[in-house]
């Protein structure tokens, strides 16, 4: 069959196709790859924000003493370090 404008639409009508189940494979593994790419950029992003937020916690120390406490509390409660 052909459409309208006489380019062929099917499989075997005369266009060079490459083997369907090697398309497949090949664009599953490109869509793995994206996905991967997206969840390492996001985890990054996720740990710049933990970061950030304990150097804004630190940054509101009025002295070397508070500094530490502060450091320790957050140690003790988990809250800015994964675990």
């Amino acid at each position: 069959m052909k459409a309208r404008n006489g380019i062929p639409m099917y499989e075997g009508d005369g266009f060079i196709h490459t083997d369907s189940t090697t398309a497949v494979i090949q664009r599953w593994e490109a869509a793995a790859e994206m996905v991967g790419k997206f969840f390492a950029q996001a985890r990054e992003k996720f740990q710049s924000l933990r970061t950030s937020a304990l150097d804004d916690y630190l940054a509101r120390a009025s002295s070397l003493a508070d500094i530490e406490r502060r450091l320790r509390e957050a140690e003790r409660e988990g809250r800015f370090f994964p675990g």
